[in-house]
């Protein structure tokens, strides 16, 4: 027995005798060891000639005196005995499980009992009982007790072909005392062989196999415990498949074994239920000493060599109904494709890999593990695909892996044993999951393709492989170096997606990330860069969530962009084919309905079980629609209400005095100061501020503080009131509060996320550039650098993403985004994105504007152009503090414009006809009280004393109403202007005038 964190190991038990072991197991007290054996008929002539046969035995470890028990079984088929561990080991009793392939699979209930000094010996003949009958493979499934078997049933009504029979697989859960029960049935929906029980079948030598090691059967069924049951196959070239096409040209009268000697499992005429002392057997040998041992088995069993067996093995069938595969050539130029089928039963659908291209081969064996929550599956040297088909999620983003696309050298260390305790045989390799996709030197350690196991399991993503071939333990991890490698040289952008996102959600390494990223910044202009940002946006939200949130209202949260149940493709960049995932439906669930408490009878006993989550979640996909929330509503919605805004079929007053409100804040603040603003307004607590990352560093100045745009105000009020309607459908009718803090949390995230994604891309080039970090904006008549146009386009794709994402945009943003358009586009060119509303003026920019471009020819050109895009009375804002000659101009003649339109429209027919009366009649006081200097122009003077009076007017019929609004007129700002106009802008001799 070998403990893998001591790294040491204890021989529990030696034969007497030198014999082949191809199955063993020791019971939970240690007191009783089961193996199996097989043997080869060694006679030089006869029909028995080769033939094997195997039996199986009971050994009493702990007694003083050992015993050696037959369990008087002997099969021309596969023989495997496993212990069953039920919880706390039993000093009274022990089970164990039989398998006779193709016959019946037995219960023994094996009697203990301590006799004085001879230790724990069996005290009672076993009793015996059939379980299981006829079945062609099965699984044994060690740590949660649980055994799978493939048999066939006869076909039903609504079975399309009546003529053969339908392959099933079914599940027996065990519990304590050995209690058992039927659970789980599901067809087989890919291509299985029609399995024959007097058909010859073909084994591997390996002890290790969780079940019957068919050489031509490559199954397996790989579960988590949080309801994903996986049953995987790859489809071979058997045998038995090829035994239906020459059925016909097989004598009757001549079986390939006599089916007189194979009763079933348990005939009591041949088989006594109680044990024989084991007296014959073959060969004996002399014991081998603990260092002869180093090359066997860990019970002191000889190992015969992987590559005789195979070789022995290799057979092909002939019309006489005999197998010889050693007569068929494998020729290193002919090249095939690989199989495989994955039947998902938490998803009700069955995944097709067909890989190609791979040289031929009858030794090529799939390895079917878990990497995580991936599914991998592998053939070392060639390809290793990361399937992403857990129960949390629908499948996506599979990552497909060949050695076409992906060459990776690597160097092999092996770990030194100084203590001695390691057999030679078990070397323990420590290298990472990358390299079984490099080239295969003949020189160096490499990883076989038919004879691997899991074993060792440190974590989740840390597991070993044992390769039977060498007897060498590899470690299986992730090389980071190598996974941004092969995100830059694959080829298809679906890799890419799936490595970024297997990144994101699994790793959850920042720093990767951030490598990952750097390497998209080489190609910015690419299509994938927005692809790969709103993959960013999606998956980190949702990884934030899922620490926040419980796993039932997690399934309405989106986790990726990419489409779900879609087929992929794998190609060559000479668009060479590698590899194709396809989905069909998997019919005909049946799970026991009883729960983990009914089955295992106990009042408030065990908790959910795998089969109570799986029920569940197929019964959920049944009612419910299984769609998740999705941000395209939200974009839908969202610029549906900007478009009746537009009409003016919504009341948008209030609206836009907010906005007039945060412009001039924003303009205002910033007017004559480069340095960071005071924040405006904050949305959330400070619980979701984000905070300085360790990866990143300190955020630039616009990213600082905890503001959002104005727009970004509205969007996520409107994603908070669509989320929480999608989540009120899914809850119950009492949860409506707890959806709307759920859906305000999750936009909490998405403000959270966004930022982080602007100070990543900020991150890869804005220490590269000239200004100080501590300017809000950069001066906008400064040289620029390529590493800030390269920015501006990030900064470009990314505004992209978060408006068809419908995601906010940090408050600073759109102000640094403009500056960057401004120092990097030609002013034409800048022009046109603030027309297509690509870039926004806002109020920081604007303020920058009018700071740092001079007032020349070109500068002035340049500040009307900008200014005359904006809204009306954000215009006139700026033309205020422009303070301009040709502002001064329009603000006058607005002024008196006004005046004389208000006037008019009122009707105030009397203040005209006055008004030549009323403005010469005026004595000194009234002068003295007015706004207009005493020593001015007095044509001039008369015509301000007129607008005055119209204006005191005006206001006399306005008072009280509210929703009239007018600035107030200023009198003295409208004499300097006319003053000056006269004086520079009219050639006109004044002195000619008589006044």
């Amino acid at each position: 027995m070998y403990d893998p964190a001591k790294q040491s190991y204890q021989l529990l038990y030696t034969y007497t005798q030198r014999v082949k072991v191809v199955s063993c197991s020791v019971n939970e007290g240690r007191s009783l060891i089961a193996f199996s054996v097989v043997t080869k008929d060694t006679s030089p002539s006869g029909q028995k000639h080769g033939k094997e046969t195997y039996s199986a035995y009971l050994a009493e470890i702990r007694a003083a005196n050992s015993r050696v028990f037959s369990l008087n079984l002997e099969r021309p088929h596969f023989l495997k005995i496993q212990f069953l561990y039920l919880g706390q080991p039993s000093a009274k009793e022990c089970h164990m499980i039989v398998m006779l392939h193709k016959e019946s699979i037995g219960l023994y209930r094996i009697p203990l009992g301590r006799v004085g000094d001879r230790g724990v010996v069996m005290s009672k003949q076993p009793e015996t009982r059939p379980i299981v009958k006829k079945f062609v493979w099965c699984q044994w499934d060690c740590q949660h007790q649980q055994l799978y078997y493939i048999h066939y049933r006869h076909p039903g009504a609504r079975d399309q072909n009546k003529d053969h029979h339908v392959p099933m697989m079914s599940a027996i859960q065990f519990y304590q005392s050995a209690q058992y029960e039927n659970i789980f049935d599901v067809l087989i929906s890919f291509p299985f062989p029609h399995v024959k029980t007097s058909m010859r079948s073909f084994y591997n030598s390996s002890i290790l196999d969780n079940g019957i090691s068919d050489q031509f059967l490559n199954l397996a069924v790989l579960t988590q415990n949080n309801g994903t049951l996986c049953i995987c196959c790859q489809q071979m070239d058997t045998p038995y498949n090829r035994e239906r096409s020459v059925s016909r040209m097989r004598s009757r009268t001549s079986p390939v074994f006599d089916r007189s000697r194979t009763s079933p499992a348990f005939d009591r005429s041949r088989t006594s239920p109680g044990l024989d002392r084991a007296r014959t057997s073959p060969s004996v040998e002399r014991p081998k000493s603990l260092s002869e041992q180093s090359d066997s088995s860990s019970i002191g069993m000889s190992r015969t060599s992987p590559d005789d067996n195979n070789q022995n093995n290799q057979a092909c069938l002939t019309s006489s109904g005999n197998f010889n595969l050693s007569s068929v050539s494998e020729s290193d130029d002919e090249v095939t494709e690989i199989n495989y089928y994955i039947s998902m039963v938490h998803h009700a659908k069955v995944l097709h890999g067909c890989v190609s291209g791979v040289p031929f081969s009858r030794r090529h064996r799939l390895h079917f593990s878990w990497h995580g929550d991936y599914l991998m599956v592998l053939l070392p040297g060639y390809f290793i695909h990361m399937l992403n088909v857990s129960i949390e999620f629908e499948p996506c983003h599979h990552i497909l892996l060949h050695d076409k696309i992906v060459n990776i050298q690597s160097t092999i260390t092996n770990e030194d044993d100084s203590t001695g305790t390691l057999p030679k045989s078990i070397v323990v390799t420590s290298t990472d999951v990358i390299p079984v996709l490099s080239p295969l030197a003949k020189d160096t350690f490499h990883l076989s393709t038919s004879c691997l196991y899991d074993i060792l399991r440190e974590t989740p993503t840390v597991g070993c492989l044992f390769d039977y071939r060498t007897g060498l333990v590899w470690k299986v991890e992730i090389n980071k170096d190598s996974l941004v490698n092969m995100f830059s040289a694959c080829y298809m952008p679906t890799t890419r997606s799936a490595l970024l996102h297997f990144v994101l959600l699994r790793m959850r390494d920042f720093w990767l990330v951030k490598r990952l990223f750097e390497m998209l910044s080489n190609d910015i202009p690419s299509r994938e860069v927005p692809v790969l940002m709103s993959e960013f946006l999606t998956g980190t939200t949702y990884s934030n969530m899922r620490r926040q949130t419980d796993r039932e209202i997690l399934k309405q949260f989106p986790f990726s962009m990419a489409e779900t149940f879609r087929g992929q493709i794998e190609k060559t960049e000479d668009g060479e084919r590698l590899a194709r995932l396809s989905y069909s439906t998997l019919q005909s669930i049946n799970i026991i309905t009883k729960t983990a408490k009914e089955r295992q009878k106990k009042p408030g006993g065990a908790d959910e079980d795998l089969w109570d989550t799986l029920r569940r979640h197929l019964r959920l996909k049944q009612i419910e629609n299984g769609n998740r929330f999705s941000q395209k509503v939200v974009q839908k919605a969202f610029m549906k209400k900007k478009r009746d805004i537009e009409m003016g079929q919504t009341e948008t007053l209030a609206k836009s005095s907010d906005d007039h409100i945060g412009f001039l804040t924003s303009f205002h603040s910033n007017l004559g100061r480069s340095e960071s603003p005071a924040p405006v307004s904050s949305l959330f607590s400070a619980s979701a501020q984000v905070r300085p990352d360790t990866v990143l560093g300190l955020a630039p100045p616009f990213l600082q503080g905890n503001t959002i745009s104005t727009d970004s105000e509205k969007l996520i009020t409107l994603t908070k009131e669509l989320l929480a309607q999608h989540l009120g459908k899914y809850l119950r009718k009492d949860a409506k509060t707890k959806a709307q803090n759920v859906a305000k949390e999750y936009v909490s995230c998405q403000v959270q996320q966004s930022r982080q994604l602007c100070h990543l891309l900020w991150n890869l080039r804005g220490p590269l550039l000239p200004y100080t970090d501590l300017d809000y904006l950069p001066h906008l008549t400064d040289p620029t650098s390529e590493d800030e146009y390269e920015l501006f386009q990030m900064f470009e794709r990314y505004q992209r993403v978060c408006n068809e994402m419908a995601f906010p945009l940090p408050g600073g943003f759109a102000s640094y985004f403009a500056a960057l358009g401004f120092r990097n586009l030609t002013k034409h060119l800048f022009l046109q994105y603030v027309d297509y509303g690509v870039i926004q003026l806002t109020g920081e920019f604007l303020a920058r504007v009018l700071a740092d471009i001079k007032d020349t020819e070109e500068g002035v050109t340049t500040k009307h152009q900008l200014i005359s895009r904006l809204p009306k009375s954000f215009m006139e804002e700026c033309y205020r503090q422009w303070n301009h000659p040709t502002c001064q101009h329009y603000l006058a003649c607005k002024q008196v414009a006004s005046r004389l339109t208000e006037s008019h429209l009122q009707g105030n027919k009397e203040t005209f006809g006055m008004l030549d009366q009323d403005l010469f009649r005026r004595n000194r006081a009234e002068s003295d009280t007015s706004r207009i200097d005493v020593m001015s122009f007095p044509p001039l003077t008369s015509f301000l004393h007129m607008l005055e009076k119209i204006d005191a007017d005006t206001k006399k019929k306005n008072q009280g109403n509210l929703t009239t609004r007018q600035s107030p007129l200023d009198s003295h700002f409208l004499q300097e202007v006319a003053l000056y106009h006269t004086r520079t802008k009219t050639n006109y001799d004044m002195s000619t005038t008589n006044f």
